[in-house]
């Protein structure tokens, strides 16, 4: 961890640091990423990411660990999106339409022995995103969208 204090599950992410969204196919489009990929999937109570600043950069660094951590099958053209916490937190307040507040929680998961997965501990969630297929959810999915600082490919699970 590249700050030398330890952070409770459940506390806020700061302002300053970044996370990273796994983005599939679907949500991919010649390249370029359309909101619905930062929406909760199916199984997620809110949409998961993983704190960047957990690790010590380069940010290069950064990602490969995250990628050594996965617990989801990364598919061909999907993406990883890299945004930061607050100033994604104050565009999609400042231009939603009931101000919407995200917040960015950790929420480091343990080894899964039963899915022979290691701990991830740089995995947090965004809380305050609403529902996929909804006129909000599209919205807020869509100014998120727009906070994209970059995004890298992913080497597909076989």
């Amino acid at each position: 961890m590249s700050a030398a204090i330890q952070v409770a599950s459940g506390s806020a992410l700061p302002d300053a640091d970044h996370v990273l969204r796994y983005i599939a196919r679907k949500h991919v489009d010649a390249g370029v990423i359309n909101g619905s990929g930062f929406l909760a999937r199916p199984r997620e109570e809110a949409p998961s990411v993983n704190w960047l600043d957990y690790f010590s950069p380069p940010v290069e660094n950064q990602v490969a660990e995250v990628s050594a951590r996965r617990r989801l099958k990364y598919e061909m053209r999907g993406r990883l999106a890299r945004i930061n916490v607050g100033a994604t937190r104050a565009y999609v307040a400042a231009n939603s339409p009931e101000r919407a507040e995200l917040y960015f929680a950790y929420d480091p998961l343990p080894d899964d022995a039963v899915g022979g997965r290691p701990p991830d501990p740089s995995h947090a969630q965004i809380r305050g995103v609403p529902k996929e297929s909804t006129p909000e959810g599209e919205l807020i999915g869509d100014l998120m969208c727009d906070c994209i600082l970059d995004s890298y490919p992913v080497t597909p699970d076989r």
